[in-house]
């Protein structure tokens, strides 16, 4: 089969080239678009030396071949073909003649015909869908069109629409989009199309929760005085957005609304700093602000107080030893607060509330503790002992003192609270002077110790010598030769039995 049709494909192209019969094609015109299924074919044949034997139509589409579909067999030069039940497609048609002499002609080009079958039939309904969700598969466009291979949408104007490979329609509004589409469809097919009655999609409202848009700054206000916000510039509803409720939960600042505009108050008397949230709220659903601060009564600030400290002397201990100090603290203001330990006006590396201390040799040491809020100062001071010191040896008056950023040690004025043990960088004692009990005493001489040691040393010789000379040069009666010495050989002879260490015994 496949082998005749190729030959009639040849013969259909070339045979014109070689015979005077030839065919043309007059209805329907090449290229045209109809929704009749049924078609009449025409295609008149020429031929000026033979009678004409029959002529047939042939007929391909995009899914089948060539076939023929209809032959008229007499000598009409003329033929008209009916055909019917032809369905929506594409197709390609041509007619073949044949003379008496068996030659055969077809039209030297093709003709093309679309059948399109398209049509709209029933009222697609009105649908209901909700804010911000997506309706999937409301319908199916089979349902209302036939033929169709296209679709274009109308009135959509906040909904995007989509359609997947099986034809069913789905709607997505745009985002906090509510109220109504009024949409049309087409469809189409090739050049003709077709188009659906109106119908409305109704998009019902979603409470939204309230929205956060900014942060709210730290705020400070003077005692019994309040401040007032306006929530609109923090918080946001797109559905209520002059509706919301406020509130907070802070335990000394009040909260009182008028429409979006909230006054905050603090407690009467009441000076601190608390840091408080306020939260948005329209019935439903509720957002949180950032946390801030609100400082109340800050230009009257107060110093650290150092309630206790250990130990409550001044100590003593042993080189080697470890003594440990410590001081409780308030704020009033609740302030952070940072401490520091000196030893001598040395700062330590040690930043919280204790301090242990090894001495390593005897001497005296201030102990200090600094408290401070970042803008007032309060100190602690003990005097450590170490060792037989001569501050050791006495009973040493206390001089722990407590004193606030009034009092500086070390701005070369003598205060109120400052001694030489105290605060030694502004009172300092005098040449031949030494700091005792906070007080400067003369510093004894070790010069003078040094020649009364000197002489009873002497003494001590001079006391032992006499001793000896009466006790044993007197008693003895010996006295001292006053002939000089004068050195005399000797005559001996050395003994007549000797030995010779190198020649032997003689």
């Amino acid at each position: 089969m496949k082998k005749e049709l190729s030959i009639l494909l040849v013969i259909i192209l070339f045979l014109p080239a070689i015979s005077a019969l030839s065919m043309s094609l007059t209805f329907p015109s090449s290229g045209n678009s109809t929704n009749m299924t049924s078609i009449i074919f025409s295609c008149t044949a020429t031929e000026a030396t033979y009678s004409i034997s029959s002529i047939a139509l042939y007929m391909n589409t995009s899914s089948s071949p060539w076939a023929v579909v209809a032959t008229q067999s007499n000598a009409s030069i003329t033929a008209n073909f009916l055909v019917s039940s032809l369905t929506s497609g594409a197709y390609i048609w041509n007619c073949l003649a044949t003379n008496t002499n068996a030659e055969t002609a077809a039209a030297s080009s093709n003709n093309t015909l679309t059948i399109s079958t398209l049509a709209f039939s029933g009222i697609i309904a009105n649908y209901a869908t909700n804010e911000d969700a997506t309706s999937e598969n409301l319908f199916d466009l089979d349902s209302y069109f036939t033929g169709a291979n296209s679709y274009t949408f109308s009135g959509n104007t906040s909904a995007n629409i989509s359609i997947d490979t099986n034809n069913q329609f789905s709607i997505t509004p745009t985002e906090n989009f509510t109220g109504t589409q009024n949409i049309t469809i087409t469809g189409k097919y090739a050049s003709s199309t077709v188009t659906s009655n109106q119908f409305t999609i109704n998009i019902t409202n979603v409470n939204d929760a309230p929205q956060k848009i900014a942060n709210i700054s730290d705020l400070t206000l003077a005692k019994n005085t309040n401040t007032t916000l306006n929530m609109n510039s923090y918080f946001s509803d797109i559905d209520h957005n002059n509706n919301l409720t406020y509130a907070t939960s802070a335990a000394h600042i009040n909260l009182l609304q008028n429409s979006s505009i909230i006054t905050l108050s603090p407690d009467t008397d009441w000076g601190g700093t608390e840091n408080i949230t306020i939260t948005a709220s329209d019935g439903s659903a509720s957002v949180t602000s950032n946390s801030f601060s609100i400082t109340v009564g800050a230009t009257t600030n107060t110093a650290p107080a150092i309630n206790s400290h250990s130990p409550d002397t001044d100590p003593s201990i042993e080189p080697g030893d470890t003594q440990d100090f410590s001081i409780s603290v308030s704020d009033a203001e609740s302030n952070t607060l940072t401490y520091a330990w000196f030893v001598n006006d040395l700062q330590q590396t040690d930043t919280d509330d204790s301090f242990s201390y090894t001495a390593i040799e005897e001497g005296i040491f201030t102990i200090k503790a600094t408290v401070s809020d970042a803008t007032e100062e309060t100190t602690q001071t003990w005097t450590l002992t170490v060792g037989n010191s001569v501050l050791s040896q006495v009973e040493v008056d206390s001089i722990l003192t407590e004193s606030t950023s009034s009092a500086v040690c070390g701005n070369k004025i003598i205060e109120s609270g400052e001694t030489c043990s105290s605060c030694a960088l502004d009172i300092s004692c005098g040449s031949g002077e030494v700091c005792k009990q906070g007080l400067c005493e003369k510093k004894k001489s070790a010069a003078k110790a040094i020649l009364l040691l000197a002489i009873a040393s002497i003494a001590i010789l001079l006391l032992a010598f006499l001793i000896y000379y009466f006790t044993t040069l007197k008693k003895s009666g010996r006295k001292q030769d006053s002939t000089p010495f004068q050195y005399s050989p000797t005559t001996a002879s050395p003994p007549t039995d000797y030995t010779d260490f190198y020649k032997g015994k003689k």
